[in-house]
């Protein structure tokens, strides 16, 4: 699992900031997911069964071309939230997810979710 940082809070919760780039998963129920967002793109996933989420936190769309564990690409950074859901006992089938951020931060630049819609990967 590739984080930011953790941290206890107050002993019952435990806060995991993800920064851009990176991927986060847990399986305890009282883990926490934060990120800064921007015109980056968070995905969080869950299986409301096994009890297992995530988050994933990207800058670009696409990235295939790219190195597979290349976490700046929404396509690596799903991937490889998804494996590890599964390793901690998701099913595929089960998994919520919603998404957050994409902001259009400037004028004439289209905006992340706009890119990740149209599969270019820069614009």
């Amino acid at each position: 699992m590739s984080v930011g940082f953790a941290v206890e809070t107050n002993g019952a919760r435990w806060l995991r900031h993800v920064v851009p780039g990176k991927v986060g998963v847990s399986g305890q129920p009282d883990m926490v997911f934060t990120a800064v967002l921007g015109p980056s793109v968070v995905v969080c996933i869950y299986d409301p069964v096994a009890k297992v989420g995530g988050m994933a936190h990207f800058i670009f769309p696409g990235g295939e071309e790219y190195d597979p564990h290349e976490t700046r690409f929404g396509g690596q950074a799903l991937a490889m939230l998804i494996s590890e859901l599964i390793e901690l006992g998701a099913v595929v089938t089960r998994l919520e997810a919603l998404l957050y951020g994409g902001a259009k931060l400037h004028d004439g630049r289209r905006d992340t979710l706009d890119r990740f819609r149209r599969g270019t990967p820069r614009g």
